[in-house]
């Protein structure tokens, strides 16, 4: 029986240690980005940006927007809590994703803040 409860022992030992020195998974914030833009009939739009969730700057990979009536497109991620990202939004054709235009000039910023949900408004020229 002694052998059995320092079997134990050492598994708990094991447990704590490995819960101890693993890194907490960050926590993420729902972030929804919104745009407000009118296109032609085919056209829409995704967010590109330097993380995973926005496709790490490959349009086809980027966070694809729905449009809801003519001209109000969002999409909803979860980012990591506290983060830096950087993004951009791109106007596709919708159904193949091939380019047509990326947001002139330098990225946009988002200061991931600890807690969410957040709106983020983005616009379009």
């Amino acid at each position: 029986m002694a052998s059995g409860n320092s079997a134990i022992a050492i598994l708990l030992a094991a447990v704590l240690a490995i819960l101890v020195i693993a890194p907490a998974e960050s926590e993420a914030v729902n972030v929804t980005f919104q745009l407000q833009k009118l296109v032609e009939f085919g056209q829409g739009f995704v967010i590109a940006g330097n993380v995973p969730q926005l496709g790490n700057w490959d349009p086809a990979q980027a966070a694809f927007m729905t449009v809801t009536g003519d001209r109000d497109w969002s999409v909803t991620v979860d980012l990591v809590a506290a983060s830096r990202v950087e993004y951009k939004p791109v106007k596709i054709v919708y159904n193949t994703r091939q380019v047509l235009e990326w947001l002139p000039g330098n990225n946009l910023v988002l200061n991931v803040p600890s807690k969410g949900p957040i709106y983020v408004a983005v616009s379009f020229p």
